[in-house]
């Protein structure tokens, strides 16, 4: 076992695309649910895009490198469809969009449940483009490392983390609570505020108008979410996998997201999350608690002071 604080990876399954121009920072304030007035260097806001009847569509981190220039890291599936999808409210906007497949996406987790935070801090100092996960700071540093510098195997000793497993990281992130696009945000299906996107900072509700803005302040303010995110032990279920109806007593209970480790991510309605339920995948998932009956570790509820 390291001895070092920190672990680090490369996620290959991460993309970076580029928005630059005179309007980029109105062009994307306009219609991502977080300010992005406070992105820099090094630091990223996390933000989706949303259709405009509310539902999730894509998320990534938004850095700003220069005043004219923005970066989003996102899965690399949904780099082209995002493309597109901005491209389609580009009008007359000075914009320019493109892949900046110069970069590459890095990882740095601690090796302890707890966050080593000085050594995280001085990470991100010696990094030009990286900085403390902004969902939740027990899940480490993220940072953009340009591709020829990815495969360098004394790339990560300066900043003294060991090398480590992505599925490790995963499994930290689904201990913490923190969803994920493809396995827990599920494209033109889910709501951003059932998931808990408000929980990791994922939205912000004094910004002004976004594309879904209405309908996501309307069920932040007067509707009573049916559904909400649960913990779930998989120990009877180890085949278990995203996308797996859980049912009780043959009515279903909602749909299983992330799973790693024996734990796993569910959207549940909120009357049938109890107890245990029936994986269709085979076996039984023990329903444990809300994620976010108080937000995660590091995660502060977007909005509050």
């Amino acid at each position: 076992m390291t001895e070092l604080p920190l672990l680090g990876a490369i996620d290959q399954s991460r993309a970076v695309l580029r928005v630059s121009g005179l309007d980029a920072e109105s062009f994307l304030q306009g219609l991502l649910t977080n300010d992005i007035s406070g992105a820099s260097a090094d630091q990223a806001v996390y933000a989706a895009l949303l259709t405009p009847q509310g539902k999730f569509l894509f998320d990534g981190f938004v850095l700003r490198p220069d005043p004219k220039q923005f970066l989003i890291d996102l899965p690399a599936t949904d780099l082209d469809p995002f493309a597109k999808r901005l491209s389609m409210y580009k009008l007359r906007a000075q914009i320019e969009i493109a892949r900046a497949p110069v970069y590459k996406t890095l990882l740095l987790w601690p090796t302890s449940d707890g966050e080593p935070l000085a050594e995280l801090q001085a990470a991100v100092t010696q990094l030009a483009l990286g900085y403390v996960d902004p969902r939740a700071s027990a899940l480490g540093v993220r940072a953009l490392v340009e591709s020829v510098r990815a495969g360098d195997a004394g790339m990560l000793s300066p900043l003294s983390a060991a090398p480590g497993d992505i599925d490790a990281y995963h499994a930290r992130r689904v201990r913490l609570g923190v969803p994920i696009s493809g396995d827990d945000l599920v494209r033109d299906e889910s709501y951003p505020l059932e998931i808990g996107l408000d929980h990791i900072n994922g939205v912000d509700f004094r910004k002004g108008c976004y594309v879904g803005q209405e309908v996501t302040a309307r069920m932040k303010h007067k509707a009573t979410l049916k559904k909400a995110l649960y913990f779930v032990d998989l120990a009877a279920a180890p085949n278990a996998s995203p996308g797996d109806e859980l049912t009780v007593a043959d009515r279903s209970a909602g749909v299983l997201g992330s799973a790693e480790a024996g734990v796993g991510l569910a959207l549940l309605r909120a009357d049938r999350a109890q107890g245990e339920l029936a994986v269709d995948g085979g076996g039984s998932a023990a329903v444990k608690a809300a994620v976010f009956a108080a937000a995660p570790s590091g995660a502060a509820t977007a909005g509050e002071e």
